[in-house]
């Protein structure tokens, strides 16, 4: 909640993050909505993969279906270059 950090201490550089970064959202999901997980994987399109999942908000792994997005997750994770 960068809003509530007067200090910035949660401000990052972009261009800094080399690594590859997965963005995983429920497109249901009301308290950090889809179209905010979008919006950091414009930001961080050179290193960045989204995963947005219809019919799941926020607790996703918490929601039926999970294991299927564990099973996408782990696919990312499987194929992704080590640093």
């Amino acid at each position: 909640f960068w809003f509530l950090d007067g200090r910035h201490t949660t401000r990052i550089n972009a261009t800094a993050i080399t690594v590859p970064v997965l963005i995983v959202s429920g497109a249901e999901d009301r308290i950090t909505p889809a179209s905010g997980h979008r919006k950091l994987a414009r930001k961080y399109r050179k290193v960045a993969t989204h995963m947005e999942f219809p019919n799941h908000a926020h607790w996703i792994f918490g929601e039926p279906g999970w294991e299927m997005i564990a099973g996408h997750i782990h696919l990312w994770l499987s194929q992704s270059p080590s640093s």
